[in-house]
């Protein structure tokens, strides 16, 4: 355990993604993601690592991508529309099966879908995290670069404008990493084996011996890790008051103190509501969704975007109780804020509305 100091929450994942071994860092600058560049870069210079200024996405991720196959711990980070133009590289990074950190400083949540299933080519899954503090964001990166690594795959962590400006108190803690294994997929030369004079991506064979994969073998292989994935990463998610809830309202990432406070205003007015934040995005925490479902009357999910989250909601629950959408898109005039849906008094109408069309007495 560190000691407690108020740092805010780009400074909180920079030092983190330093203290996990990180050497290896690429951006392009793009608000809100600027800032965490700024933070890299001086975190990166006092340990020997490398941060490069890319002069696109592009060149960014595709640095990020080098760096990680030689067995370096690397991280890229962008923001929304940065992140469209890494879509070529990132998913043939998940084939390729690469582990690293990727960073979404979004400026409010229309990112989900992209965020947990990608937007490039191909069949793939981002094993995803969404902090919704800044202790959260320090404790969620130390983990991604773990998860990366003992399961050799790309990692997001899914921030927001907020997050990466809020200044709270918080602390650095360990993390124990002794059972991982030496990455013996990592380029080095070609040291005491066979060259891969194809690619990375499909494997190893010299001329005449056909030992890599053909590429249907390799979207199989896909497939099989991203079943793998979902049955073997630890899902994470925050529950409360789930014991008398008729009505559990969700929600994700900094977006989520808002909901949660409104949930503890509408209790102090009997209304039984209870709570549940998904912490891991993907594998999505059917678990404890599933268990609100079977005591609770109905499920809101609160989201700033049209509904995507909802639709994870919805595939897990399978009608075994209503779920409704709450939320829909929400910024201010800058572009970066959220705007007037997480104002405690417009989001607890939408809850008080939501709950009175239960028609359960509060």
């Amino acid at each position: 355990m560190g000691e407690k100091q108020l740092i805010d929450g780009s400074k909180a994942i920079a030092h983190s993604a330093a203290l996990a071994g990180c050497r290896f860092y690429a951006s392009y600058p793009i608000q809100p993601n600027s800032h965490l560049i700024e933070e890299m870069t001086q975190e990166l210079a006092k340990i020997g690592g490398v941060t490069m200024n890319a002069e696109s996405e592009g060149e960014a991720i595709n640095m990020v991508w080098g760096a990680a196959a030689t067995g370096n711990r690397a991280m890229c980070s962008t923001t929304v529309t940065g992140m469209s133009l890494m879509h070529e590289a990132m998913s043939e990074m998940f084939a390729a099966e690469v582990a690293y950190v990727f960073v979404h400083m979004a400026r409010g949540q229309t990112e989900y879908r992209v965020g947990t299933r990608g937007g490039g080519h191909g069949e793939y899954r981002y094993v995803s995290y969404a902090p919704h503090t800044v202790q959260e964001a320090a404790d969620l990166t130390r983990l991604a670069f773990y998860i990366a690594d003992k399961f050799r795959t790309p990692v997001m962590i899914q921030a927001d404008y907020i997050l990466a400006h809020t200044v709270e108190a918080m602390e650095f803690n360990d993390f124990d990493e002794s059972d991982l294994k030496e990455k013996d997929w990592a380029i080095d030369g070609a040291k005491g084996r066979v060259p891969r004079i194809n690619s990375f991506i499909r494997g190893t064979y010299s001329l005449g011996d056909k030992s890599a994969m053909g590429y249907g073998e390799l979207q199989e292989r896909s497939m099989e890790r991203i079943a793998y994935l979902e049955e073997n990463v630890p899902s994470l998610a925050e529950t409360g008051h789930l014991d008398d809830a008729d009505l559990v309202v969700m929600s994700y990432g900094y977006v989520s103190r808002f909901a949660k406070y409104a949930v503890g205003l509408l209790r102090k007015e009997g209304m039984k509501i209870g709570f549940v934040r998904p912490i891991t995005m993907w594998p999505f925490p059917k678990k404890e969704v599933l268990e609100a479902a079977e005591k609770a009357k109905a499920i809101a999910v609160f989201e700033l975007n049209y509904g995507q989250m909802v639709d994870d909601v919805r595939l897990t629950v399978l009608g075994r109780v209503p779920v409704h959408f709450i939320g829909g898109i929400s910024q201010d005039d800058s572009g970066f804020g959220m705007g007037k849906a997480i104002e405690i008094p417009n989001l607890t109408a939408k809850i008080r509305e939501t709950y009175e069309q239960m028609k359960v007495p509060a």
